[in-house]
């Protein structure tokens, strides 16, 4: 029986650990994705973030902007976009992952899929996934072991870290 996959993408956290262990976030989500879903049939990629306000970097901003506007022309990826609240430096996200969570449980409970993937290492999750679980589903977080809390490694059936060696190899960087 082939496990159905529906991967979640909090692209803030991926924007922010990218930066931190690469020094760069232009990343292709196509290859993000196919990594994510393991070779398994994947219903969809939902991707989450704010649209991005220009900072005090502009290169930040820029490689925010390219990865969404790219999500947003790929098949099955669905960008789903927060606010912003505040400005630069302390510019604030509001409701991504409301917007996560919101997605996994409808999901879950429509069965859409077998197993979800969270890239993603935020306790604000931890609930959902529970829940998801209760409905006998798989839940597989995704992320760096740095970045990524000890409590959502634990409450997942499948943990897969990422490394900033698998950048530029396993998954790709936007050209």
């Amino acid at each position: 029986m082939e496990i159905r996959v529906c991967c979640f993408v909090d692209g803030s956290y991926l924007d922010r650990s990218l930066r931190a262990a690469c020094g760069r976030a232009d990343v292709d989500l196509i290859s993000v994705a196919r990594w994510l879903a393991d070779s398994r049939p994947n219903l969809r990629t939902y991707y989450y973030t704010a649209e991005a306000k220009q900072g005090p970097s502009y290169s930040q901003y820029e490689d925010r902007e390219r990865v969404r506007k790219l999500a947003e022309t790929t098949d099955y990826i669905q960008v789903r976009l927060g606010r912003v609240r505040g400005k630069a430096p302390r510019m604030k996200e509001k409701g991504v992952d409301v917007y996560l969570v919101v997605d996994l449980l409808t999901l879950g409970y429509s069965n859409a899929f077998d197993a979800a993937v969270i890239l993603g290492g935020d306790e604000d999750y931890l609930n959902a996934i529970d829940t998801i679980k209760r409905l006998g589903k798989h839940v597989e977080v995704a992320g760096f072991v740095s970045s990524t809390s000890r409590k959502m490694k634990e409450v997942a059936d499948r943990f897969r870290p990422l490394n900033a060696g698998m950048f530029g190899t396993d998954i790709a960087w936007l050209p």
